[in-house]
């Protein structure tokens, strides 16, 4: 099925339902980057009192905005970041560059990274990556050869200045969790929750808060980050009936190799993938139907940077056979939102899905599926 057909699909889903946050958030996703284009073009130079841009160089310390750059991202984001530094900061961006682009962007010429490379008048110029997930721009750097880079980060001075009309509007306010607040998770004393990226383990409390005086039955944990997995099991000590294991969950059995990327202190590991040519940490590799072959599941929850439809993938049987509630986020990558509930539909098609959002910006969206 094409991407039109499926989104199509779930459009009637919702409207079918009388969802209409559902439809709504779908739209908003789909459209993403819009409203916050349209309110970066009213910036002025003193509309902030913090900085709204961090430039961070590889080992995660802070740099000044340099007086000219080249932005690696001629998308939304890459527009975003040019307007700050130009607008705030009174530097001058030089160039874009973007493998999927020619021409100009934004009246900057886009080049290629051999160009980059070649150029001379370049050679002094700092590159920094513009987009919102950088790993796939970090490969190519890296096979180009090329290893001076930056990144740029969004602080929390530019989220609160950007209003997110939209992403406002959509915000769950039922005051419930993340991966919780949907009234159709219906729960029972029999729970077996499976938390696929723990972080920090502050959605396993949450499910607990959310089990209440039902309890549950077993809580899993999957953290294959090794920050995040000793900070999870530190803020996860007095847990019981919780099985917490350091391994990225996917649809292959074996080793990988982990590519952490702690771009601030505050968020250490937020954005670790697996990356067999580039990456530094060796990890477990594991699917959910190798883990519980012999464990009946009725919860599974999924945030794993763009991994999530892998490891999906992955837990087939038990899907097939547990039908369990599902809450997987689909903001990473635009493909999740046909691509994934394409695949759980495939699987099971008496699904019935939920759209739900939980920031004032495009991340932190969550497919939830609860079979019918």
């Amino acid at each position: 099925m094409k991407p039109q057909e499926i989104i199509t699909k779930l459009a009637v889903h919702f409207n079918e339902r009388g969802d209409q946050i559902s439809l709504d958030c779908l739209r908003f996703q789909l459209s993403r980057g819009i409203t916050m284009v349209e309110e970066i073009n009213k910036f002025k130079p003193r509309s902030f009192e913090r900085s709204p841009l961090r430039i961070i160089d590889k080992n995660g310390c802070e740099k000044e905005v340099p007086n000219k750059v080249i932005l690696y991202g001629a998308g939304v984001y890459g527009f975003l970041i040019k307007q700050l530094i130009e607008t705030v900061y009174k530097s001058e961006v030089v160039a874009f560059i973007d493998s999927n682009k020619t021409g100009n962007y934004y009246n900057k010429p886009i080049i290629t990274i051999h160009e980059y490379k070649r150029k001379e008048d370049y050679a002094d110029v700092p590159l920094v990556v513009s987009v919102a997930n950088p790993q796939k721009i970090e490969y190519s750097l890296r096979e180009a050869g090329v290893d001076d880079y930056f990144h740029s980060e969004l602080t929390t001075a530019f989220w609160t200045y950007v209003k997110f009309t939209e992403a406002k509007r959509l915000l769950d306010v039922s005051g419930k969790p993340q991966y919780f607040s949907l009234k159709e998770l219906n729960h029972s004393d029999e729970e077996v929750f499976v938390d696929c990226g723990t972080y920090d383990g502050q959605n396993i409390k949450d499910f607990i808060l959310w089990a209440g005086e039902k309890g549950y039955k077993k809580i899993f944990a999957f953290e294959p980050d090794p920050i995040c997995f000793d900070a999870s099991k530190q803020n996860l000590c007095d847990v019981k009936k919780l099985y917490i294991k350091k391994a990225a969950i996917t649809d292959k059995i074996g080793k990988g190799m982990l590519m952490i990327q702690n771009l601030s202190k505050d968020n250490p590991g937020a954005s670790s993938v697996l990356n067999e040519i580039h990456g530094t940490h060796e990890t477990e590799l594991t699917t959910l139907d190798s883990e519980f072959a012999d464990e009946t599941v009725s919860f599974i929850k999924m945030d794993i940077e763009g991994a999530e439809l892998s490891a999906l993938k992955g837990g087939e049987e038990i899907i097939r056979r547990c039908k369990p509630k599902l809450a997987i986020c689909v903001y990473h990558e635009l493909e999740d939102l046909w691509q994934i509930p394409n695949y759980i539909w495939s699987i099971n098609p008496n699904y019935k899905f939920y759209l739900r959002h939980y920031s004032d910006s495009w991340c932190e969206t969550v497919l939830y599926a609860v079979n019918i």
